[in-house]
């Protein structure tokens, strides 16, 4: 397991609200530096959020993402498909 930095994009913020502690400005390399080295000198820190890491992502895998997936990209077909049915029809 491995401890995650992001940068302060819409992205990385959003998956990692409970962590913002780990997030940089992007493109700033200095700051991502100086977050790098504070998690590498903090072992208890680097071990903890590892494994939030690990737990949080699990919520992301596709097992779990792509059958809601697959449920919206139906419920839009079955929209669409209605919408055409009723253009043809007289209202």
């Amino acid at each position: 397991r491995a401890a995650v930095l992001g940068g302060n994009n819409i992205g990385y913020a959003s998956v990692m609200q409970e962590h913002t502690d780990l997030l940089f400005p992007p493109k700033n390399i200095a700051a991502f530096a100086d977050k790098l080295r504070e998690l590498l000198r903090d072992e208890p820190k680097r071990i903890e959020t590892a494994h939030w890491g690990a737990e949080h992502a699990k919520q992301f895998d596709v097992n779990i993402v792509g059958p809601k997936l697959l449920d919206v990209y139906s419920r839009a077909l079955e929209k669409k498909a209605i919408a055409r049915h009723n253009e043809g029809q007289d209202v």
